[in-house]
C-alpha cells in the first residue's frame, strides 16, 4: 500500500484529467505562493513545461508544489522558492502545473 501524502487525492484527480484547487501550507514557496493561498493546478503535457513553472510533483517519495529549476533533456530539477533543491525527476513524477493563485 502506498502511503497517502497531502496531495494524493489531487494527484488522482489530475491523472483523471481534472483541474484541482487546494490551499497548501508552508513557507517554502514564499514570494510566489503564500501559505494558505488557493492554488489551482491543471493537467499538463511534457512539452508544455518550462523552467520557472510551478508543478505538483513527487520527488524521492515526497509530494511538492514546487518550481522547475532546470530542464536537462527528459529530466526536471525541482526546488522551492527559498533556495532548496529537491532533486531530479522525470515527467512521470509531474502531475500538474499551477495555473492560478488566489488569496
Amino acid at each position: 500500500m502506498t502511503p497517502i501524502g497531502w496531495a494524493t487525492h489531487y494527484i488522482e484527480q489530475l491523472q483523471a484529467g481534472e483541474t484541482v484547487s487546494f490551499r497548501p501550507r508552508g513557507n517554502s514557496m514564499k514570494g510566489k505562493i503564500e501559505s494558505g493561498q488557493l492554488c489551482t493546478v491543471a493537467p499538463v503535457l511534457e512539452d508544455e513545461l518550462q523552467k520557472g513553472d510551478i508543478v505538483l510533483c513527487k520527488v524521492n517519495g515526497s509530494q511538492y508544489l514546487h518550481l522547475i529549476k532546470a530542464i536537462q533533456g527528459k529530466r526536471f530539477q525541482i526546488g522551492n522558492n527559498i533556495g532548496r533543491i529537491n532533486g531530479w525527476i522525470t515527467f512521470q513524477s509531474i502531475y500538474g502545473k499551477l495555473i492560478q493563485v488566489e488569496p
